[in-house]
């Protein structure tokens, strides 16, 4: 009965063993981490930011098919032309409605499409080929009174005109300006302040960023709305009606700590630094920069509001995390 008994006790003592070393591996490490009582102070870069779901406008106009027939294209794809210039030749007839499949774009163009039978441009501008059908939705007088529910179920449907022939009435190409344009978002409460008119923010999109300034900021019941322009360039500006985008509000430089760093001491934020007795001593800091759970200081010396010289922390002190 005794043999029993001792294979038990090896098995327990296995288990025992085990489970020591699960703890050592995984939980002491996180555990030693939470009970860390102290952060170093390193430079770093931070960002205040907000993603959101954009929604571009521009000054464009879609333009159809005189007549039918077998295209001869003249212009490419994002190419700059001049007022008078023709894009198409349009030659040897063709009879019939237009295909099924540009349908809903015309009834989304509704009377925003131009008939041409001469293919010649109206004015200076920018040729694509690209069209969804809401050019003359997104427009800079439109968005202005625009609401979240009309546009919140639109998605990118572009379409590609480039075709051998065309049918009297169908689309063929569209001219715009790309001097300026807009993008317009809508944002919560807690993020209108860091938006206002005339400041420039930076807008990173899926083939790039580009800079662009506040027009206005509008609120509409629990949401604000944002209206931006900008003049630079953007290279799937043809072909972008909504995608999601990072709006980044402030940038900043300097010393990062979490923000449960920083306490008050008669009235003066600050920190608690380790000194080189092991002591912790209060040290004023000044606030570049505020996120929800980091912040950005001045390091080493800045100037108080009457002008004088302030002593604050160091890239590497060693400071309190919840004093």
């Amino acid at each position: 009965m005794t043999k029993p008994k001792k294979k038990n006790r090896f098995i327990y003592l296995y288990i025992l063993i085990v489970l020591v070393l699960c703890f050592v591996i995984y939980l002491l490490p996180k555990l030693s981490d939470t009970m860390t009582k102290t952060v170093i102070a390193e430079y770093g870069t931070m960002e205040l930011s907000d993603e959101v779901q954009c929604y571009a406008a521009r000054n464009e106009k879609v333009y159809t098919a005189g007549s039918g027939g077998q295209t001869e294209y003249l212009v490419n794809e994002g190419e700059k032309v001049r007022k008078g210039t023709k894009v198409l030749k349009v030659s040897g007839g063709g009879a019939g409605q237009p295909g099924d499949k540009y349908t809903s774009i015309l009834e989304r163009l509704g009377s925003g499409a131009r008939q041409s039978d001469s293919y010649t441009t109206a004015t200076n501008g920018v040729i694509s080929y690209y069209i969804d059908g809401y050019e003359s939705t997104f427009t800079h007088k439109k968005i202005k009174k625009m609401t979240f529910d009309q546009v919140k179920d639109i998605q990118n449907d572009y379409m590609d005109l480039s075709r051998k022939s065309v049918l009297a009435g169908e689309p063929v190409y569209k001219l715009y300006k790309n001097e300026k344009w807009y993008m317009v978002f809508w944002i919560d409460e807690e993020s209108a302040s860091d938006y206002e008119k005339g400041r420039s923010v930076t807008v990173r999109l899926k083939d790039g960023e580009v800079e662009a300034d506040i027009e206005s900021v509008t609120q509409q019941e629990n949401k604000f709305r944002v209206i931006l322009v900008s003049n630079r360039y953007y290279k799937s500006l043809a072909s972008f009606r909504t995608e999601t985008a990072t709006v980044i509000t402030h940038t900043c430089s300097g010393l990062v700590l979490q923000n449960s760093c920083i306490t008050e001491e008669d009235g003066q934020q600050g920190v608690y630094v380790r000194n080189t007795a092991g002591e912790y001593v209060f040290k004023p800091v000044q606030i570049l920069l505020q996120g929800k759970k980091e912040s950005v200081l001045t390091a080493g010396q800045y100037y108080d509001n009457d002008g004088n010289a302030v002593s604050t922390i160091e890239i590497y002190d060693e400071v309190l995390r919840n004093p």
